[in-house]
């Protein structure tokens, strides 16, 4: 008896003790990068290969930080022969790096900010290779081709570029109508993405004066090859499917706004996802094999089925209202962003419902969060990324 109550009963507490464990939330883990201070993030992004992430700045910096360590690994420093001089403020906002795009082996970075041009780094030294200029307006929209040979822009004096990557020179120039700006009118927004393919790009550039639509144009010729007209929303950022079939945007009308779905070779209409309230107009979320998307509506996370339209039955635990929901590239998580009033953030399991982690510990007006590739690590912002009130970014382990 003795031997029993000196053995086995003390396994039998600790089993006892791990038994609530395993139902409990997995817990996850967080490095924070920088100097709190000093980092004044604007925008995040992952590298191709999902190992290092590169934020930009309100004060023109970019830098490359390990994933694991968080350790700085580059810097790049735009405020170097800068175009406006003494630029610090830009409608009453301060001026940043707005967005940055690496390449598809990582070896180079795109980024631009609140200018007519925009910039190639080289990661490895950091040194500036190529200024791409050309534009007469903001520049508000980067991204390098899938083969990497070529870069595409768009900007809010309607046209988008094509722009040689190794070289840096111009190929090709594509045109939408445009109207006339309100000063001190921080949209509308200008968009470009190219197909999976690299054959084809998609635009959008809000024209002032109206209607408004997304152009699907050939890279190589140059030809437009199809218009979609819409009641498109001031930011509609169309995007490709990633089998390169569909085209996915986000459109206004007057039950608040919905997502529609197109066919990208006939441009025939597939799918209208709606009616939202309150539908975030800046993006679309999209998981990495195109079955899934997610939108939300007051709130409220709806997970669609992209080749049904059909919304899937998929309720999410502990819900409150969220003011962003994000995939994870596998399709196999969402992501909330709470309201201001709220630092924590949640997320769930995309079929079942399962809150899988609630992330703790932030500060104030939480940014878009962006999950790495694998879906593995996410990274979140907080602070005032428009005013450049301080900022903290943490990378969390999910797995």
């Amino acid at each position: 008896m003795e031997i029993i109550m000196k053995y086995i009963l003390p396994s039998a507490v600790v089993c006892l003790l791990l038994v609530p464990c395993l139902h409990a939330e997995e817990t996850a883990t967080f490095i924070e990068l920088g100097d709190p201070a000093g980092e004044r993030v604007a925008f995040v992004a992952f590298s191709p290969d999902g190992k290092k992430i590169i934020t930009t700045n309100t004060q023109y910096i970019a830098k490359i930080w390990d994933i694991e360590t968080g350790k700085e690994l580059q810097k790049f420093d735009d405020t170097i022969n800068r175009e406006t001089e003494n630029l610090t403020t830009y409608y009453g906002h301060n001026v940043k790096l707005s967005a940055a795009d690496f390449s598809p082996d990582g070896k180079r970075v795109a980024t631009i900010s609140w200018e007519r041009f925009a910039r190639v780094w080289d990661v490895e030294s950091g040194k500036e290779l190529h200024k791409l200029k050309g534009h007469n307006s903001e520049v508000r929209s980067i991204a390098f081709s899938p083969d990497g040979k070529n870069i595409v822009t768009a900007a809010r004096d309607g046209t988008a570029r094509i722009w040689d990557a190794d070289s840096g020179r111009e190929l090709r120039k594509f045109s939408h109508p445009v109207g006339t700006v309100s000063p001190g009118t921080l949209f509308p927004p200008a968009s470009a993405a190219f197909s999976p393919d690299g054959k084809k790009i998609v635009t959008f550039i809000h024209d002032a004066s109206g209607p408004n639509s997304i152009r699907v144009w050939d890279t190589h010729t140059g030809e437009m090859l199809l218009e979609l007209k819409a009641d498109i929303s001031i930011n509609a950022s169309p995007v490709f499917s990633p089998d390169g079939k569909k085209i996915v945007a986000v459109v206004d009308n007057r039950n608040g706004g919905n997502v529609k779905i197109w066919d990208a070779g006939s441009g025939k209409e597939l799918h209208e996802l709606g009616p939202h309230n309150g539908i975030d107009r800046r993006v679309v979320s999209l998981s990495a094999d195109g079955k899934k998307l997610v939108t939300v509506s007051s709130g409220t996370p709806q997970i669609w089925d992209v080749d049904t339209g059909k919304k899937l039955p998929v309720k999410l635990q502990e819900l409150s209202h969220g003011v962003f929901f994000s995939l994870s590239p596998d399709g196999k998580k969402v992501i909330a962003l709470p309201p201001d009033s709220s630092t924590t953030i949640r997320i769930w399991d995309a079929d079942t419902g399962k809150n899988l982690h609630t992330l703790d510990g932030h500060h104030w007006n939480l940014f878009r969060p962006v999950f790495s590739p694998d879906g593995k690590r996410v990274v979140v912002t907080d602070g005032d990324t428009h005013h450049g009130v301080v900022i903290y970014t943490r990378i969390w382990v999910l797995d």
